[in-house]
């Protein structure tokens, strides 16, 4: 089963800076692949939905594989479960700067709504800090639901000034 998902910090922790914890979640999202794990690199982009004094993010975007009996909930958890090792903690206001989000924008082909988790995820589309890295890893991808590609939904975003490479590799387990 192909999934994708979002990285993005803007607190460091215990566990590093930013930039080190977002690479550090990638370590740990290669070791719940089957076969793939593709990882773009990554990028400085300005805070969405973030109060005003919010610092920049660290984001990039993992495209990898897994089981096939796994359930979209079971990943989510696990998911979460890295979120809590690098010092997440849920602020009571959404969009409050954080240590690691790992957000899941597909799980296959599945379309799910429910509080818990809502697939494909509901905004994807609209985040250049999502689809920037996403077109890095793979341009034609297809978030479920839409029929343009990740490329073509890029290019229908205004553009983030503040959004810039950090590195310049993709990599890929």
């Amino acid at each position: 089963m192909e999934v994708c998902i979002s990285i993005g910090s803007n607190l460091a922790s215990a566990q590093g800076s930013p930039e080190e914890i977002v690479a550090r979640a990638i370590q740990e999202l290669r070791m719940l692949s089957l076969t793939y794990c593709q990882a773009s690199s990554l990028y400085e982009t300005s805070p969405v939905d973030c109060s005003p004094d919010a610092p920049t993010f660290i984001n990039a975007v993992v495209k990898m594989d897994v089981a096939q009996s796994m359930a979209p909930a079971e990943f989510l958890g696990m998911l979460q479960a890295i979120e809590q090792k690098f010092g997440r903690e849920r602020p009571q206001r959404p969009n409050d700067a954080r240590t690691l989000d790992l957000d899941l924008i597909s799980f296959g082909m599945v379309r799910a709504h429910r509080a818990e988790l809502e697939l494909p995820h509901p905004r994807a589309h609209l985040r250049a800090f999502v689809l920037t890295p996403l077109v890095e890893v793979d341009p034609n991808f297809n978030i479920p639901g839409f029929a343009e590609s990740a490329e073509q939904l890029l290019a229908q975003l205004p553009s983030d000034p503040q959004l810039r490479m950090l590195n310049s590799y993709l990599t890929e387990m």
